[in-house]
């Protein structure tokens, strides 16, 4: 770090046109090499009258724009009553970015005046680090209002000019004090990331996108560029920041280099003075990094901007014709699903593309993949879910015979089946019979024509009723009721569902519409979507490392949770949360092993 030296053997009262001249010397005249620099006073009041030849600082004030005026000249003189213009931190710290913000701009002269008229600052930018130097105080430590009020404005430089420290040499001494990130006079700074970010590590690795990976390459610079120096790198309050990390596999938790056991490491910078390593955050969203370098590790140096650990997956959105109409089904409820993942730190991305295939009343077994496949784009497989609205998906299961007691005419069974309708016509039934019983001949079954039978509905359930016309057969009656028997054809439907090793979800609006209130349906199927997108990254976990998820339970249909008021319950109604164990459980998943459900690529035309 260069120092400042004694200003020749005549020392007297530095008044601000003698740190205008000397500010402006440093500036256009050392280059930036500060070692062996000495003025005697006549001189700098020389330049300090070039400087000011032809002009009072008054009417150059009055006349010029202050901004413009620092732009012009890297020089910038406030004193008198122009100081009370920027004494707050906000204006300080505007008034420095405006000089910085100028490509070329090496430096300025700031003149910030206390109570006592006695503050003088001379800044100069050495890549993305002021140096600030205190000539008033260089022999010991900096004002605490100069300090803290510099320091505020190198945290709003920070964020606005790239600006990473602030360091102030004292005077005729290799010691400094050290606002940010230096050592022994070597200042180090990140070089990058240096802002913070979400770090989407289920991403493959991309130059363009730094933001993509696990593996984050961290920069940092010395000033002055000096190699050989080594730098200790070193993970910045982990435990506090990764509330899951006692239950992750080693390998799963942060660590550098490429060793799972790392959580601090050394390398030495090059020739330019740069040294970077190698760090992995760890797999569990919504966990924050910050890796500070430092040229001791007994001492604090800079630190990254902080990482925070997301997951980034996409679902793409097509819809179904409903029957005999070219309208589609709504399934505008996808919008709403991304939030419910947010707490995960999941960030589920919609594919801005949708097809509308012409209805089939029900996608037959074996069918739904081949059928998906054919309107699936997989533009970001291997993370890109399929979720698509269809009429009906209804499995054949039983054709078994059935009896009732009918005991008006027409008749209405009072008891209603998932029949399976699906083929057209009288398809849902092979035969119906009934029995003229009397006591003299005994049974007497006879065939009834299928065009007497209908069926009602469906009720709320989804289900129907079955309903016979005996005028002109029979007249059943409560007193004198006929027998009946059918062999129907009964069907088991599905309400959504993922297929099994597939990105594909199956919604399907056709029965939801018939067993959902319209005030519901959308919150229903927001809950429907959220739930099947949950199954394709492994929900319900069992756990992950050391933790094992109480919540997790195997039902028929596959891993649920055990909470009914979770969104991941088997038997669902209108959640939209969920609990805090499935919460736990989608944060510690590790989204790059569950490609296998959505590495999948267009396969029909």
């Amino acid at each position: 770090m260069p120092n400042i030296k004694e200003v020749g053997s005549e020392k007297g009262t530095f008044d601000s046109g003698f740190f205008a001249a000397y500010a402006l010397k440093l500036m256009r005249e050392s280059g930036g090499d500060f070692e062996n620099l000495e003025m005697g006073q006549a001189e700098v009041y020389a330049a300090r009258d070039a400087f000011l030849k032809n002009s009072t600082r008054t009417d150059f004030l009055e006349e010029t724009d202050a901004a413009e005026f620092l732009l012009q000249l890297d020089v910038c003189d406030y004193y008198g009553e122009w100081t009370e213009q920027i004494r707050t931190p906000e204006i300080l710290s505007e008034r420095i970015g405006n000089c910085l913000a100028r490509e070329g701009a090496c430096g300025m002269m700031l003149l910030v005046m206390d109570d006592s008229n006695h503050w003088v600052s001379i800044l100069t930018r050495e890549e993305n680090k002021i140096l600030v130097y205190d000539p008033e105080r260089a022999g010991g430590e900096p004002n605490a209002e100069w300090v803290e009020t510099l320091t505020f404005a190198t945290n709003v430089l920070k964020e606005k000019n790239g600006v990473s420290a602030l360091i102030v040499p004292k005077k005729g001494s290799a010691q400094s004090t050290t606002l940010a990130g230096a050592s022994n006079g070597i200042g180090i700074e990140i070089v990058s990331p240096t802002k913070n970010r979400n770090q989407y590590v289920n991403l493959d690795a991309d130059e363009a996108h730094p933001e993509h990976g696990r593996v984050v390459r961290i920069t940092a610079k010395v000033a002055p560029p000096k190699a050989d120096k080594k730098v200790h790198w070193s993970i910045v309050d982990e435990d506090k920041n990764c509330p899951y990390r006692a239950d992750l596999t080693a390998e799963n938790q942060a660590h550098f280099a490429g060793d799972s056991a790392k959580k601090s490491d050394t390398s030495q910078t090059n020739a330019a003075g740069e040294a970077s390593i190698d760090f992995s955050t760890s797999i569990c969203g919504g966990d924050k990094f910050t890796v500070c370098a430092s040229l001791d590790k007994t001492q604090s140096g800079d630190k990254t901007g902080e990482l925070t650990v997301w997951r980034r997956l996409w679902y793409e959105v097509d819809t179904m014709k409903k029957r005999n109409s070219e309208e589609a089904f709504d399934l505008s409820a996808h919008r709403d699903v991304p939030a419910l993942f947010k707490d995960m730190f999941l960030d589920w991305v919609y594919e801005e593309k949708q097809e509308h295939p012409d209805n089939i009343w029900n996608i037959k077994d074996g069918h739904c993949d081949e059928f998906a496949d054919k309107y699936f784009d997989a533009n970001k497989a291997p993370f890109q879910a399929h979720v698509l609205a269809v009429d009906h998906q209804a499995t054949l299961t039983i054709e078994a015979e059935t009896l009732w007691d009918a005991d008006a005419n027409p008749y209405v069974a009072d008891l209603s089946f998932p029949y399976y309708i699906y083929d057209g016509g009288k398809s849902w039934v092979s035969k119906i019979e009934y029995n003229l019983w009397s006591a003299a001949t005994g049974d007497d079954w006879r065939p009834l024509p299928l065009d007497r039978i209908s069926l009602t509905g469906p009720d709320q359930k989804g289900l129907r009723a079955l309903k016979i016309d005996f005028t002109g057969i029979a007249n059943p009656t409560p007193a004198n009721t006929i027998e009946v028997r059918t062999w129907p054809r009964m069907a088991e439907e599905s309400g959504a569902f993922w297929l099994l090793g597939t990105p594909h979800i199956f919604v399907c609006m056709g029965h939801v519409q018939e067993i959902i209130l319209k005030a519901d349906l959308k919150k229903c199927v927001t809950g429907i979507i959220a739930h099947e997108l949950a199954h394709v990254v492994a929900m319900v976990s069992t756990g992950s490392g050391g933790w094992t998820n109480p919540s997790y339970v195997k039902t028929e249909g596959g891993p649920h949770c055990r909470d009914p008021t979770c969104l991941m319950f088997e038997f669902r109604d209108q959640q939209v949360v969920f609990c805090g164990d499935c919460k736990r459980a989608l944060r510690m998943t590790d989204i790059r092993k569950k490609t296998g459900n959505l590495l999948h690529t267009k396969r029909s035309a």
